[in-house]
């Protein structure tokens, strides 16, 4: 069984590339939308995103140079992508999967092979890096799918809860200004 990996899905928190022009003053910011991100329909759906940053591995001479990262995403995708968990994952998840370049600077922890979890409403739930990697283990990562879920679950009720909250205030102000 195979993660169905979601290459299309926007990683909640990339931020698009700045750009830097010199000389030529800034555009002023939209201001920000008072529409609501999403529907109600669509929080009730929404599906927590899994994105798992990996360095590909070429050859031997780059293989020194991320040992830590490799030894990460060998254990990655022999322990924790278990069956069980490859089947949660294409049920419940969004998963994702990103190369980290070879040639990125490994110091940093962000390009380091590691994995992220996203709320469905883009807020960063949890990770895991070469620090807690013990989570790799298949029943540990399996518990850590389950509760993601529910806190995604709690996420998106709670902005549910918000949103119907908005939409009573808007009417009270309509009714009380007529």
């Amino acid at each position: 069984m195979k993660i169905n990996w979601d290459f299309t899905a926007e990683t909640p928190g990339e931020k698009a590339p700045e750009k830097v022009i010199t000389g030529i003053s800034a555009p002023k910011p939209q201001e920000a939308s008072t529409e609501p991100e999403w529907t109600i329909d669509e929080l009730k759906a929404g599906k927590p995103m899994m994105v798992y940053y990996f360095v590909a591995v070429a050859d031997a001479s780059t293989a020194k140079q991320t040992e830590e990262n490799f030894k990460f995403s060998r254990k990655t995708e022999m322990s924790a992508f278990s069956n069980d968990s490859i089947e949660r994952l294409n049920k419940n998840w969004v998963p994702k999967k990103v190369e980290i370049a070879t040639d990125a600077d490994t110091k940093l922890e962000k390009n380091q092979a590691h994995i992220e979890f996203w709320s469905f409403t883009g807020k960063k739930v949890d990770s895991i890096t070469h620090k807690n990697q013990q989570a790799l283990n298949p029943s540990d990562f399996e518990i850590r799918l389950k509760a993601l879920e529910k806190k995604n679950r709690e996420i998106c009720d709670n902005e549910i809860k918000r949103l119907k909250a908005e939409e009573e205030r808007k009417k009270k102000e309509e009714t009380a200004a007529k």
